[in-house]
């Protein structure tokens, strides 16, 4: 009989038994083992890295438990339905709210300064100028589950895993409300410089459990340059044959890299709406590319359109899905807006606690007195500016 390599028995096994999976009781481990084999990559990563119980109690069926071997798994789906997860740093906060050192500068000296000094001149001092900064570790969370009849009806019928689907259902709900969080909400308060948060507010939704997101950042913290605006109405005859968009986009890309970003780790992400304004441009006067040879692999097997300036410089564009995470707002008197936001992955971080992508807390069967399985995804995870002059956006009137 032919030798079958661990890891792909391991799949094989997985893929017959995924439907009775969730049925087990949570973190039976010697279940796994029978299907697996105590050898197995999986068994060992369980026998290393299960929490038995977070309330201290000493079996599975006692309280619930975060099954941590699964880790893996949960992030392999997470980021196959949030990319921009790998394409920051990630690092652990250092407590419930992370306090860091927000990048204002990277140099007293003033541009009519001599740069140069004598054979035996002393060097002269200099610094980064920092501001002590908190960021609060949001979390997230999605209470999944389904009914034990449904559940053995659908492996009876072989229609599929309906714990696993609720499960991937979970991890692209925590994925959509961190975008949601990210890009449009922020911590700081009700009314933000007498403008009343909003959906529709530049000031981004307040939500005094979450943190500062890159509406209420590019408005309120980055260099009035890093922000560029072009009004798209028709009404305002905007012409894509001009490329007014992919020029605002390339003075948004000189501002930060201006004021010491790094242009090969630039990044824009906005809406697929916002993306068409750039498209056009492109199929108006090719200046940018959004063929198979203008994209850009932002990590193995994952591929996104860049937006190619002037000299060639290209740019990955990370769509936000769907666009509701993003959303549009209102400028007092001046009309509607959506942002093609842009900024340096150096210095944007995820910070979490607990892990770095989503862990499941498995719940007791029959716990609640339902013949249910239930599972929560959740994760405890903020987005943190480091350096918000390394942040901007183009500003695209709509309304």
């Amino acid at each position: 009989m032919p030798e079958v390599h661990e890891e792909t028995r391991e799949r094989v096994l997985d893929k017959h038994d995924r439907a009775n999976y969730p049925l087990w009781r949570p973190l039976d481990a010697n279940k796994k083992a029978e299907v697996f084999g105590y050898d197995s990559p999986r068994m060992k990563a369980e026998m290393g890295m299960i929490v038995r119980d977070v309330a201290g109690a000493t079996s599975a069926s006692a309280g619930p438990a975060i099954d941590q071997g699964i880790l893996g798994e949960l992030a392999e789906v997470f980021v196959r339905q949030f990319r921009l997860a790998e394409l920051v740093p990630k690092r652990e906060a250092n407590g419930l709210a992370d306090q860091y050192r927000r990048w204002t500068a990277y140099t007293q000296r003033t541009v009519d300064q001599p740069v140069t000094m004598g054979e035996s001149d002393q060097v002269q001092g200099d610094s980064n100028t920092y501001v002590l900064d908190t960021c609060n570790v949001a979390q997230f969370g999605s209470l999944r589950g389904a009914p034990l009849r449904t559940i053995f009806g659908a492996r009876a019928s072989g229609s599929g895993d309906i714990m696993g689907d609720e499960v991937d259902g979970g991890l692209l709900r925590i994925a959509q409300d961190f975008q949601t969080e990210s890009f449009r909400m922020q911590n700081v308060g009700a009314t933000v410089n007498g403008v009343a948060a909003g959906s529709n507010s530049p000031t981004g939704v307040y939500d005094k459990n979450g943190f500062r997101g890159f509406r209420f950042t590019t408005e309120f913290m980055s260099p009035s340059a890093n922000i560029q605006t072009v009004d798209v109405r028709a009404s305002a005859s905007w012409d894509p044959n001009t490329g007014s968009v992919t020029d605002a986009f390339a003075a948004v890309c000189d501002a930060i890299t201006g004021a010491g970003g790094d242009a090969n780790s630039l990044l824009a992400c906005g809406t697929a709406a916002a993306r068409s304004y750039l498209r056009k441009e492109v199929q108006a006067k090719s200046r940018g590319l959004y063929n198979a040879d203008g994209m850009l692999q932002i990590s193995p097997g994952a591929y996104v359109p860049s937006v190619t300036l002037g000299d060639g410089e290209r740019v990955p564009y990370y769509r936000i899905v769907p666009d509701f995470c993003i959303g549009q707002y209102a400028l007092a008197g001046a009309g509607v807006y959506i942002d093609i936001n842009v900024f340096d992955t150096r210095y944007v971080h995820i910070v979490w606690l607990g892990s770095e992508g989503p862990a499941m807390l498995e719940l007791p069967m029959g716990g609640d007195r339902t013949l249910r399985n239930l599972k929560i995804p959740f994760w405890f995870a903020s987005l943190e500016f480091m350096v918000p002059m390394f942040v901007g956006k183009v500003r695209l009137r709509i309304g």
